[in-house]
C-alpha cells in the first residue's frame, strides 16, 4: 500500500454516530404550516415607525460630514494647485495640504450641522403630522386629512430650515 492511499479504519469522521434528524419536537402551527387553531404564528420583533430621532440624526450627521469633508477636500485640492506661490515640489504640496484642510473640514462641518438640524426637523414635522391627522381624525374632519397625505416630512423639514434660515439674514446687524 502506498502512502497516498488512506485508510478508514483510522478515520475519526467514521467513528462518530450520524446525527438525529428527529423533527417530533418542531411544532408546525408556530411557524403557521398545518393546524393553527390553538396558537399563533411567532413573528419577529419589528418597529413600524423606522428609526428614532437620534440615530437619524447620528446617521445624516456622518455621512453629511463624511461626504462634505471628500468634497471639500477635492475643491481645496483643486484651489491648492491653482493658487501655488511656487512652483517647487515642497511648496505646491504644503499649499495643497493648506486648502484641503481649510475647505475639507469647513465643507464637513457646514453639511453636518446642515443635517442635524434637517433631521430634526424632519422628525417635528413627522410628530405633529401624526398628532394633528389623529386629532382631525378623531373630530371627523377627513376632508382635512387629505392634506397631511399628500405633504411628506421632507418638504415640512425644508420649509421649516429655510425659516431659519432666512430668518436669521434678515435679523443680522447692520452696520
Amino acid at each position: 500500500m502506498s502512502s497516498s492511499s488512506h485508510n478508514f479504519e483510522e478515520d475519526e469522521g467514521a467513528k462518530r454516530p450520524i446525527p438525529s434528524f428527529d423533527t417530533s419536537s418542531i411544532k408546525l402551527s408556530t411557524l403557521g404550516i398545518g393546524d393553527t387553531e390553538d396558537s399563533m404564528p411567532d413573528y419577529l420583533e419589528y418597529d413600524t415607525s423606522g428609526r428614532g430621532l437620534m440615530q437619524t440624526m447620528f446617521a445624516n450627521a456622518g455621512l453629511s460630514y463624511l461626504l462634505g469633508t471628500l468634497g471639500g477636500g477635492i475643491y481645496g485640492f483643486n484651489e491648492g494647485l491653482k493658487h501655488t506661490p511656487s512652483h517647487r515640489f515642497r511648496v505646491k504640496l504644503n499649499s495643497v495640504l493648506n486648502h484641503c484642510s481649510r475647505h475639507g473640514s469647513r465643507f464637513g462641518n457646514m453639511l453636518g450641522v446642515w443635517s442635524v438640524m434637517y433631521s430634526f426637523y424632519e422628525n417635528f414635522a413627522d410628530q405633529v403630522r401624526r398628532r394633528l391627522w389623529l386629532w382631525l381624525w378623531s373630530i371627523q374632519e377627513y376632508k382635512y386629512c387629505t392634506a397631511f397625505v399628500y405633504t411628506t416630512n421632507e418638504e415640512i423639514a425644508k420649509h421649516l430650515y429655510n425659516l431659519l434660515h432666512y430668518c436669521h439674514i434678515i435679523h443680522q446687524p447692520q452696520n
